[in-house]
């Protein structure tokens, strides 16, 4: 991936997450499952798409950075997310419209393959089945990713969903792998076509959503507990519908189980911005603008947030005002330690088309997720447009070669989004990172209607 940063700026964001890296090192504590893990190999880019592994020359890629295939022919309107069960168990949740009046939210489960060449064992659990098709559902999938055997979050997928027909926001989990899903519970009502949501899941295995109600312009959270989902609370309201991508949520809860969340804000129909805000058991803290564009732009769009020790790191995309016409994008990655801080911009990737075929009415088919490794360095999945060619898939991380740390960027899937046009499909992408340092990818692709599922065996 081409890095568009200054050098001043990109020598401070590499530096900002070293220090991070190095503290939490310092402080894991004796037995620490992260301290105790194996060493790995040295990380390297591949040569060809994972998704084409006859096309490499490189034997240390073929079959080992592997794509499968998790269901075909699914038209995703609402987005992809991914999450991984401290048993193993990977859940990957994503709408279908299945037919001209029926739509569904399908929750894929299935225990990651341990070797390279083994076929995945998917079981695809329907809910949310209604009728209202035109808008899609909207969807999110997490796990707690700790605790152990006996526990009741050991092997649970936590699943929250927009069921568009009743105008409601549901949660179920699969336990243990189900076969199903536990009985429904209401978390919030109102909340009808054009919501955004993101789940998080804590260390206890307590859950929280965080969701955009467009009617009301609103930002609203609510937490899980073991009678229910108490009363939202309200985070942001009267934000301005019109920017590309308002209200888009991204919630983690850290390790001392505070709610941080990252979402994106609509001031004027031509300004919005990425904002962060937590929250500490009684209400939501004053938000901080994470970067602006000026007095006009695109900022914030596909907002993800990952947070490793005491560092956030948020990647979002950002259209300035001056790429005017035609409209272009770039991908930024923005590090920072607490809400009083400056954050580091590590930029990526400029010059993505951003603009229908006018150059100036916006068609945002960009979409980008990130992750840490247990060792701080970032992980990210990016469906990447290009101005002459197929979009790829990227998978772009930080690793330390040499001693040094720099970026790698391997291309998944040579082909995402097919034919170019507004009416193409769009690819959607997420990603989660293992505690041995494996990620796990999750995509739809607007070339064929499939969704996959990525990984590689080399970690």
């Amino acid at each position: 991936m081409d890095a568009g940063a200054g050098p001043d700026a990109k020598r401070s964001a590499d530096a900002a997450r070293d220090a991070a890296r190095d503290a939490t090192a310092a402080d894991a504590p004796p037995g620490d499952a992260d301290a105790d893990r194996p060493p790995v190999s040295p990380d390297f880019a591949c040569d060809a798409p994972w998704s084409s592994p006859a096309a490499t020359a490189d034997p240390r890629c073929a079959g080992v950075r592997t794509v499968s295939l998790v269901e075909a022919t699914v038209l995703t309107l609402g987005g992809i997310s991914i999450a991984r069960t401290a048993a193993g168990r990977i859940g990957i949740a994503y709408d279908d419209v299945e037919s001209t009046d029926t739509a569904a939210v399908h929750l894929a489960a299935f225990l990651a393959p341990a070797t390279s060449g083994a076929a995945l064992d998917v079981e695809v659990i329907r809910t949310g089945v209604g009728a209202s098709v035109a808008t899609g559902l909207v969807s999110s999938v997490a796990a707690a990713g700790a605790g152990s055997p006996g526990s009741p979050f050991f092997d649970a997928l936590q699943l929250a969903y927009v069921d568009v027909t009743l105008e409601e926001l549901d949660y179920q989990q699969l336990v243990d792998g189900g076969p199903d899903l536990t009985p429904t519970q209401l978390v919030a009502e109102g909340v009808g076509a054009g919501a955004y949501l993101s789940l998080a899941v804590g260390a206890s295995g307590a859950a929280r959503v965080a969701y955009y109600v467009p009617s009301l312009g609103a930002v609203k959270s609510a937490a899980g507990g073991s009678t229910g989902f108490a009363a939202p609370e309200e985070v942001v309201t009267g934000l301005d519908p019109d920017p590309p991508g308002v209200g888009q949520v991204s919630l983690l809860i850290d390790a001392d189980e505070t709610p941080n969340l990252l979402f994106v804000s609509g001031l004027t129909s031509q300004y919005s911005l990425p904002e962060y805000a937590t929250f500490d058991g009684a209400a939501w803290s004053a938000f901080k603008q994470v970067e602006g564009t000026g007095l006009d732009g695109y900022a914030g769009f596909s907002p993800s947030l990952a947070i490793h020790g005491s560092t956030k790191l948020a990647s979002y995309f950002v259209v300035p005002q001056e790429h005017l016409p035609p409209l272009t994008a770039e991908l930024h990655l923005a590090s920072f330690e607490s809400a009083a801080d400056t954050a580091a911009i590590d930029v990526l990737d400029p010059g993505m088309p951003a603009s229908a075929a006018d150059g100036t009415t916006p068609d945002f088919r960009f979409q980008a997720a990130v992750a840490f490794d247990p060792d701080g360095l970032w992980h990210a999945v990016v469906v990447h447009p290009r101005s002459s060619g197929p979009a790829t898939l990227d998978y772009v991380r930080q690793a330390v070669v040499n001693g040094a740390t720099t970026e790698l960027t391997d291309v998944v899937d040579g082909d995402v989004l097919g034919d170019a046009g507004a009416t193409a499909p769009d690819a959607f992408a997420a990603i989660t990172v293992d505690p041995s340092g494996r990620p796990h990818i999750a995509y739809r692709s607007g070339r064929d209607g499939n969704v996959y599922y990525a990984t590689r065996f080399d970690r």
